[in-house]
């Protein structure tokens, strides 16, 4: 019947789409952006915006803004909510020295904005709206909200449900899961910067801790 086709077909897109998480987090950014692409291909509307969006953000990873920034023009196509979109549309200009094109893009993401958008997301369109961080924020908080805005949400989201020892702050067991994908993915430096900034708001978190430990012996920091 067309019920159970559906079915299947769903079946099937949350497996793809399972497995292209799995690449993203190990760093196999290439077949990743590839198995995105091909379900973006088979969806339309919100998921093909959602999958172009991921699509995106590998290809940025590879130093491919030209490609990153069709990717994204094709996700606003798809649908002009996907807030993702904007800030990695965005990222692709600033790589290829297009500042001012850059902030339009922020801009027109933040205007997109509707009831039910991701609050983080919008909060980051806001503050690269103005084209520099506020005076009172910090260069770690700036780019921890950075990585965390181009990181696809669901790798993000599962990243969080997996974390051992959180804190019961939404927001800063967040950036513990952010820290630990950039160790995942021998962002090492990255990830540095993201631990520092989260233990200087609290010196005891935990997973902070192990993830620091484990992002400095990753990188020969520890003898």
């Amino acid at each position: 019947t067309g019920g159970t086709r559906r079915g299947w077909r769903e079946a099937m897109a949350r497996a793809a789409s399972s497995s292209a998480m799995k690449l993203y987090a190990e760093g196999e950014y290439a077949a990743a952006a590839d198995a995105w692409k091909a379900l973006a291909a088979a969806s339309s509307g919100e998921e093909a915006a959602r999958y172009l969006s991921n699509s995106a953000a590998c290809k940025l990873e590879l130093g491919l803004a030209r490609s990153a920034l069709r990717d994204c023009e094709g996700a606003i196509a798809a649908c002009k909510w996907e807030l993702r979109a904007y800030v990695l549309k965005g990222r692709a200009q600033e790589s290829l020295g297009r500042r001012s094109k850059a902030v339009a893009s922020y801009r027109a993401g933040a205007s997109a904005a509707r009831n039910g958008s991701d609050a983080s997301v919008f909060g980051e369109l806001r503050r690269l709206c103005r084209g520099s961080p506020r005076e009172e924020e910090s260069e770690s908080a700036g780019k921890l909200r950075a990585l965390a805005a181009s990181i696809p949400a669901s790798a993000l989201s599962l990243a969080v449900e997996q974390l051992a020892h959180g804190t019961g702050d939404a927001e800063f067991d967040r950036g513990i899961a952010v820290g630990y994908l950039m160790v995942n993915t021998n962002r090492l430096e990255e990830a540095g910067v993201v631990f520092d900034y989260l233990l200087s708001l609290r010196p005891r978190a935990v997973a902070a801790r192990l993830g620091r430990g484990s992002a400095r012996a990753l990188g020969g920091d520890l003898k």
